[in-house]
């Protein structure tokens, strides 16, 4: 059996937010595009080595299962996991810092929400709403924590891949805080009936300057999620040109604040090589260079990645990834992302150009989290390391364009040499959900 048949990875739906990959955000229920693999990936020099470690952004799952080639030989199950880690981690630099350090962290990228809080929004022009630090250490962030932030005048926020994996989890805040929300959507039929009874909705591309003109207008803030473009000719397309006509948008329309989904990495040795993470900062660049008020939120791989993998893990008990079994990794959860994202976009008191780093609560290797999955589902999990050159071949195979695959490969290895590590972990760049937790609470219930 072909070997890359491991590898098969959801990418047909890379386009939208549910799954984000270094800044992207893919659709909450993306499509599967089974690949097949050559037998080249028997053996460790052909792709597969077993041993527990973190799947970067690309490999959302891992385990720890130590396996054969021959039991690979075995493994008649199709693989269902995304590429998204969303390297949109940002960075900025650090104007006048914001009324948090730059250093808080917020994470997230989860799936999607079958159902929101019947939550109501007023659209006034002034209201003094209660928001604040939505994220405590240690504790769950919910929707009905309150922050101790006081905002006085509430202008619109626009909300960008209001359908994603995160845009969709921002918006329950923002409802819940009682100010003005104007949404972004390719296709608004697919926001839910409560949300869009309560939003303003611009149907269209946020890539387009009509739509983006259109929707930041009369806009005093905006939440900025990239749209993976797996078939782009190249990554300054799919990173720089796509955010163009935003940026030319902040500008004519005296857009004050923006809050976007970038990549972890800046200021590490590997990060000039990091594909999709150097062309996430390259957007921030971009972005900070109009002058406009910039948060980045720079985040590592996503807990929810696994969710690509369910099948693989319900099937077999492993999980697959092109990283090194031991190597310890931040991971975060969507929910935390979004949080912190909701809690900058209600915040008017902040300036300049920063990142936050979104790291979740501790550094885990591959082999941490199939012994935690293990532990919670009560079954064997292992991790089986691919090849990142295996991994590439397979999103070739899906249909990913050379350039966004080899992006994807480059991203992986400059995570295999640290990129992922050069952040130096602090209290506010620590979020609160543990992987335990998201097991017990997101993946345990998606595999039963």
């Amino acid at each position: 059996m072909d070997s890359r048949f491991v590898e098969a990875v959801c990418l047909d739906d890379l386009r939208q937010e549910s799954g984000v990959v270094v800044g992207l955000e893919r659709e909450a229920q993306p499509r599967c595009v089974p690949t097949h693999m050559p037998g080249a990936l028997r053996s460790r020099s052909d792709g597969i080595e077993g041993g527990p470690g973190v799947a970067e952004q690309g490999l959302a799952g891992r385990g720890e299962y130590d396996m054969s080639g021959g039991a690979l030989e075995k493994l008649n199950t199709q693989l269902t996991f995304q590429f998204t880690d969303r390297p949109g981690q940002g960075w900025l630099r650090h104007p006048q810092s914001v009324c948090r350090p730059s250093e808080m962290q917020f994470l997230g990228d989860g799936h999607e929400v079958s159902e929101l809080p019947n939550l109501q929004i007023t659209h006034i022009p002034t209201v003094s709403t209660v928001i604040g630090s939505v994220l405590q250490v240690g504790r769950r962030a919910d929707l009905t924590d309150q922050c101790q932030i006081t905002r006085t005048e509430v202008v619109m926020i626009v909300v960008t891949t209001p359908t994603g994996a995160i845009g969709r989890q921002v918006l329950p805040h923002l409802l819940a805080a009682e100010v003005p929300v104007r949404v972004i959507a390719r296709d608004p039929a697919r926001l839910p009936a409560e949300i869009r009874e309560r939003v303003e909705v611009v149907a269209g591309s946020h890539g387009d300057i009509d739509i983006v003109t259109e929707a930041f207008n009369g806009a005093d803030t905006v939440f900025w999620l990239l749209p993976p473009d797996r078939q782009t000719t190249s990554l300054d397309a799919a990173f720089l040109d796509f955010t163009r006509p935003a940026c030319e948008a902040f500008k004519s329309q005296g857009v004050q604040r923006v809050v976007g989904v970038s990549g972890l990495g800046r200021g590490a040795a590997s990060v000039g090589n990091a594909g999709l993470v150097t062309a996430s900062l390259a957007m921030d660049d971009l972005i900070a260079s109009t002058g406009v008020n910039y948060r980045a939120l720079t985040m590592p791989s996503f807990m929810d990645n696994f969710l690509w993998q369910v099948e693989l893990i319900k099937s077999q008990g492993i999980f697959v990834a092109p990283l090194s079994p031991d190597l310890k990794r931040p991971t975060c959860a969507t929910r935390d992302i979004a949080a912190v994202a909701a809690e900058l976009l209600l915040d008017d008191s902040w300036s300049g150009y920063d990142s936050v780093p979104v790291l979740g609560p501790e550094d885990l290797s591959n082999n941490d989290v199939a012994r935690i999955m293990s532990e919670v589902l009560d079954r064997p999990i292992r991790f089986q390391q691919v090849s990142g050159a295996a991994y590439k071949a397979t999103m070739l195979e899906s249909g990913m364009s050379e350039a966004m695959a080899q992006g994807m490969y480059d991203m992986l290895e400059a995570k295999e040499n640290g990129l992922d590590n050069a952040e130096p972990r602090t209290p506010r760049a620590t979020t609160p959900t543990t992987f335990r937790q998201w097991c017990e609470e997101v993946l345990a219930p998606a595999l039963n």
